[in-house]
């Protein structure tokens, strides 16, 4: 027994020597992952470092160094807000940041006699043979004396990082050379919000004084009269008459266009017009699908946005294995939601609004084609002039937001700071909403590329349903020519690129397949049929409760199978059938929704989409698709750590964002897209034309 215990206890220090030895090995032959925590100490500072940056910058560090060997709290505090590395290295932590406030406060909030100055350092960590099979760039803050400008700032760096770390470059924050104020875009917004929000003062003024003396008139009347019933009431648009009664504030003569102008600016009336809940048709499940469409478009967009400036990047990987998780992975297919909204849309109120372009077969070529010419522009213009105001304000303070971020902002994020340089360089492209025809790399504010789409099936629509009016068969076969070439087109892609679809990328091949028109079709085309059924059908079709049933099965197990079916590897034809299909196939299960809550076959679901306090949110979708992302951005390049990522903290953070959008997009509403369409109500060849 003696001798067995005996043998153990050799047998476990021989184990321990081999261990000893191959700790050792990896020591000298190789770096420690341990070496990851000391990337960074001014202390290797070797002799004569102080002739290779200015004079300034070499008595304050001096100073510095020296007031860390006193153990200064100042000092102590200069060296906490740098960064250094911490943990969750291999849980995709790249960014040791330090903090920037801490550094910006120095000088302020405590005794230091050395203002600090705050720099982002990029690194390239060589860990490789110990724990991942690449080098991996980090970003490291270092909070040093002010008087160290960039150059001196390098040169710090490459003599006090460790053997196993490579300086790439430095940038100081905030840049010191770059004023917010010297940018053109400044000035230019700055008169432009300055304009907007005069004349909206002006006019919710005059218009409320005209509110009191209507108020005021109608007492008067009232009292001299016994006229039961009159309401009096006043819209941008001009006075309205009720039961022949002429609305009193303007004396029995109607106001002038600069009146009906000004009053277009009106707050009061634009709101009133937000908040109206009065059903307007039988479409009302729209509102909801657009108000949820939103909200499933900024959970995805938090995600997209938040992953990259996390310190816990695999934490992606974690959440993509979770079966629900793939309702925000696969938050396309809610763009495909507008794309059939748009579609719906327009061809149902052609239909049930426009008259023909051509109403007697004896009209020739030539004049049915100089009709329907006359008759595209005014629509198209009406079209762009309604869009484009908001979309200009918000293209402006994207460009000014990307420039000030790139300059003052702790992280460098590409898709976040690109926008500095495209749009100042390729804005036409989006004013002219053709940029989703040029390459992603080049695309200045990139959420815009579905408003490039929109507006070219849009186009495209109306010259069909134009075509329509006189020629049916026609424009119906023409219709479909083009959703069956989409098909073929995006097949082609996937196989040609051997592409697969996944949990993992969702956004694959964004430039040559996610935001071009001709793959993206299909979805646009269902809503304009489905619009042109539902105008047929005047939305009263009785169906079998077998039929409704089965509808609402088929479209739930459709929808159902599209977001949740992307387990495992399709195949290469399977993947082109999916991917060529599938935005198709979402429209489809969207339409049965549409088509069964419009016709009173919607149950309690129709109930929900078409709830009365939805209808002031859908209204102003439009800008809050706009500024999302912008608030995105902002909030995120504002701080000064990365986001941990978790599930909870992402619900809470995805429902802040989309309060935070409808907020704002009221004020943008308010003050660029109601009182556009309010003065194309008055000004348009077609809506005076309509009245």
């Amino acid at each position: 027994m003696t001798t067995i215990k005996v043998l153990l206890l050799l047998l476990l220090f021989a184990g321990r020597r081999v261990i000893s030895a191959g700790e050792e090995g990896v020591s000298k032959h190789g770096p420690r992952f341990d070496d990851l925590a000391d990337a960074f100490d001014l202390n290797r500072l070797t002799d004569g470092w102080g002739r290779a940056v200015t004079v300034g910058c070499r008595d304050d560090v001096t100073n510095f160094l020296a007031a860390l060997g006193n153990g200064s709290l100042w000092a102590n505090k200069m060296l906490d807000a740098s960064g250094r590395y911490s943990s969750q290295f291999l849980w995709g932590n790249s960014y040791w940041l330090g903090s920037y406030t801490l550094c910006q406060q120095l000088h302020i909030n405590s005794a230091s006699p050395i203002p600090g100055a705050y720099s982002v350092v990029s690194l390239r960590v060589n860990v490789t043979g110990l724990v991942t099979p690449q080098v991996r760039d980090v970003s490291l803050g270092v909070c040093l004396p002010a008087t160290c400008n960039r150059a001196d700032v390098l040169q710090l760096l490459h003599q006090s990082t460790s053997p196993i770390t490579a300086v790439l470059g430095a940038r100081i924050v905030p840049d010191p050379d770059f004023a917010v104020w010297r940018e053109p875009g400044f000035y230019l917004l700055g008169v432009v919000i300055g304009l907007v929000t005069v004349l909206v003062v002006i006019g919710t003024g005059y218009d409320l004084i005209l509110q009191h003396r209507a108020k005021l008139r109608h007492t008067e009347l009232s009292g001299a009269t016994e006229c039961n019933g009159n309401h009096l009431s006043y819209t941008a648009t001009g006075p309205l008459e009720s039961q022949g009664v002429r609305k009193p504030e303007f004396q029995g003569r109607n106001p002038d266009l600069g009146s009906q102008v000004l009053l277009c600016f009106s707050a009061w009336t634009n709101l009133q017009k937000i908040c109206n809940t009065q059903k307007e048709d039988s479409l009302a499940c729209i509102h909801g699908l657009r108000v949820f469409s939103l909200l499933w478009v900024i959970a995805g967009h938090t995600c997209m946005f938040s992953f990259p400036v996390s310190d816990n990047k695999a934490f992606r990987q974690l959440v993509e294995n979770d079966f629900l998780f793939q309702s925000i992975s696969n938050g396309a297919f809610s763009v495909d939601t507008f794309f059939f909204i748009s579609g719906v849309m327009v061809a149902y109120l052609f239909f049930k609004n426009l008259t023909k372009v051509v109403n007697t077969a004896e009209d020739g070529i030539g004049v049915i084609m100089k009709v329907s010419a006359i008759r595209f522009i005014g629509v198209f213009s009406y079209r762009y002039l309604r869009l484009t105001p908001p979309y200009l304000f918000i293209l402006a303070i994207t460009q000014l937001n990307a420039q000030w971020f790139y300059h003052n902002s702790v992280f460098h994020n590409p898709i976040m700071v690109r926008d500095q340089a495209t749009c100042a360089e390729y804005w036409w492209r989006n004013v002219l909403y053709i940029n989703t025809l040029f390459p992603v790399k080049d695309m200045c504010m990139i959420w815009s590329w579905y408003l490039a789409n929109d507006t070219q099936f849009y186009t495209l629509g109306i010259i069909l349903l134009l075509l329509s009016s006189k020629w049916f068969k026609l424009a119906v076969m023409s219709l479909f020519t083009f959703l069956v070439s989409s098909w073929f087109t995006t097949a082609l892609i996937i196989l040609n690129s051997h592409h697969m679809p996944s949990i993992e990328e969702p956004l694959g091949l964004f430039d040559e397949l996610y935001d071009k028109p001709w793959t993206r079709l299909g979805p646009y085309v269902v809503g304009m049929c489905v619009g042109w059924f539902l105008c047929r059908t005047n939305c009263t079709i009785k169906m079998h409760k077998a039929v409704v049933l089965m509808g609402w099965a088929l479209s739930i197990g459709m929808t159902f199978i599209l977001v949740h079916g992307l387990y495992g590897d399709l195949g290469p034809v399977m993947s082109a059938a999916y991917v060529a299909l599938s935005h198709t196939a979402w429209a489809i299960a969207v339409a049965w929704i549409v088509v069964a809550c419009s016709t009173g076959n919607g149950g309690y679901v129709n109930k929900l989409l078409s709830s009365k306090f939805l209808y002031p949110l859908s209204r102003i979708s439009y800008c809050a698709y706009l500024v999302h992302p912008l608030i995105m951005i902002s909030v995120i390049m504002h701080m000064d750590s990365p986001v941990h990522l978790g599930r909870a903290t992402m619900i809470v953070v995805i429902f802040g964002y989309f309060m935070m959008a409808y907020m704002l997009s009221l004020v943008v509403s308010l003050g660029f897209e109601a009182p556009t369409i309010a003065l194309l109500n008055i000004l348009h060849p077609i809506k005076r034309k309509m009245k």
